[in-house]
């Protein structure tokens, strides 16, 4: 086999150099530097002489080659679209876990506060400090009713005292008179 593509390869590079040749004889076009004429039958017999040569694995691999690439364009797109699906996937399972989240923490607050609030020994303080602030201002209310007595009685005996002494400066001024 590979002596035979040895020779398929040696006999192609043979038609390569005659159509050099080819090329290289040929007149040129008035005018221009670059340009020949060469004979249209002799060209096109060399490279159909090359294509009926090259082996069908050149032709089988061309196609393979465009076949990969197809695949590999929509092997991209698709790992774009699921990549694309994953980030939104991933955004809403995000966005469901904050609320979620928010509900726990609501949740937490709401039954926090109402153990707080229905604790008896809590609900026990709080009445009992309740009692206390109502006996307090009792307490207060009978000082302050017994310090209003308290003064009432000194200014009345203040009072009581200064009427004495007065009568006796009226008395002694009398006197004096």
């Amino acid at each position: 086999m590979k002596y035979k593509m040895a020779l398929v390869g040696s006999y192609i590079l043979d038609l390569i150099d005659e159509m050099e040749i080819l090329l290289k004889d040929a007149p040129s076009v008035a005018f221009s530097g670059s340009k020949c004429s060469i004979n249209r039958n002799d060209a096109l017999s060399i490279m159909n002489d090359i294509r009926n040569i090259l082996p069908k694995e050149l032709e089988t691999a061309v196609n393979v080659s465009e076949e990969k690439r197809d695949i590999m364009e929509s092997a991209t797109e698709k790992a774009e679209e699921i990549i694309s699906d994953a980030e939104k996937k991933a955004e809403e399972i995000v966005k469901d876990a904050k609320m979620e989240a928010e509900d726990i923490r609501q949740e937490t607050e709401k039954a926090v506060e109402e153990y707080i609030n229905g604790s008896d020994p809590i609900k026990e303080a709080g009445e009992r400090a309740s009692s206390i602030l109502d006996n307090a201002h009792k307490v207060s209310e009978e000082i302050k009713r017994g310090s209003e007595e308290y003064a009432d009685d000194i200014l009345q005996e203040l009072e009581e005292h200064i009427t004495s002494i007065l009568e006796e400066i009226r008395n002694s001024r009398d006197e004096l008179v």
